[in-house]
C-alpha cells in the first residue's frame, strides 16, 4: 500500500478534488491575495499545499505572489513541484524556471527548460523572438564558461566604479573614451533599478569622473552599445 500512496502524492490536483471546506479555504485565500492581505493569503494557501501536495493552481498562486514579494528562495521551491507534478509547458513559467536556475548557477537546467519552448507547436512570431534570444543567451554563457579567458579583472576607481554595478565597457574607435552601462541600486520595492550609459574621458594613466550620457538615456534600459566612431 505505501508505492500508490507516494504516487498518488506526486499527481496533480484541481481544486474539484479537495474537500469542500478546503476549497472555500481556497476561494478565500484568492480573496486575499487580490486585497494585497499577502501574508493571510500565503498562509492559507501554504496549510492547503501541505494537505494536498499536489494541489497545482496552489501552487502557481504561491510561486507568483512570492516572486512578486521579491521572496525567490520560497518561490524557487512551489516551481519545482510544479515542474514536477504538470505536464503543461507554459511559457511564462519556464522562463520564470529558466531565470531561476541561471540564477543558481545552473546554466545546463536553464537552457534546458528554454529548449522545450523551442518545441511547442504554433507559437507566434514574438514568442519565438524572445524564446530564440534566451536560448542564445544561455548558450553563449554556457560556451563562456566552458572556455574562460585568462584575464585579471581591476577595479578603475571612484572615478568609474560605484555602489552600484558597472559593466559592459566599450573603447571609442581613438581609445579616448570610455562608455559603460551602470545598473541603479535596487529601489524600495526591491527591484533592479534602471541601465543607463555613461562615459569618461581615457587619460595616460587615469579617467575623468564618469557622466550619465544624457543625450541617449531615458527612463527605460540603455544597454550593451556599439560604439562606431
Amino acid at each position: 500500500m505505501l508505492l500508490p500512496c507516494i504516487l498518488s502524492s506526486q499527481l496533480s490536483v484541481e481544486p474539484n478534488d479537495i474537500d469542500k471546506k478546503s476549497r472555500k479555504k481556497f476561494e478565500k485565500a484568492l480573496q486575499c491575495l487580490k486585497k494585497k492581505e499577502y501574508d493571510k493569503g500565503l498562509k492559507q494557501l501554504d496549510d492547503l499545499v501541505t494537505k494536498y501536495p499536489g494541489f497545482l493552481v496552489a501552487h502557481k498562486h504561491l510561486a507568483r505572489n512570492y516572486m512578486r514579494l521579491n521572496q525567490k528562495a520560497k518561490a524557487w521551491q512551489h516551481l519545482k513541484t510544479i515542474d514536477r507534478i504538470s505536464s503543461e509547458i507554459d511559457i511564462p513559467f519556464k522562463m520564470t524556471l529558466a531565470d531561476m536556475y541561471e540564477e543558481k548557477g545552473m546554466l545546463d537546467s536553464a537552457l534546458y527548460h528554454v529548449t522545450l519552448l523551442k518545441e511547442i507547436d504554433g507559437l507566434n512570431a514574438e514568442q519565438k523572438k524572445q524564446i530564440e534570444f534566451r536560448f542564445k543567451e544561455l548558450e553563449f554563457r554556457l560556451e563562456a564558461y566552458a572556455s574562460p579567458l585568462d584575464i585579471d579583472i581591476e577595479k578603475l576607481g571612484a572615478a568609474i566604479n560605484s555602489r552600484d554595478n558597472e559593466y559592459h565597457p566599450g573603447m571609442d574607435a581613438e581609445n579616448s573614451a570610455l562608455v559603460f552601462v551602470r545598473r541603479s541600486a535596487l529601489s524600495g520595492t526591491g527591484r533592479n533599478g534602471d541601465e543607463d550609459l555613461f562615459t569618461s574621458s581615457v587619460y595616460t594613466d587615469s579617467f575623468s569622473l564618469s557622466q550619465p550620457i544624457s543625450k541617449i538615456n531615458t527612463p527605460f534600459n540603455e544597454g550593451a552599445q556599439c560604439i562606431s566612431e
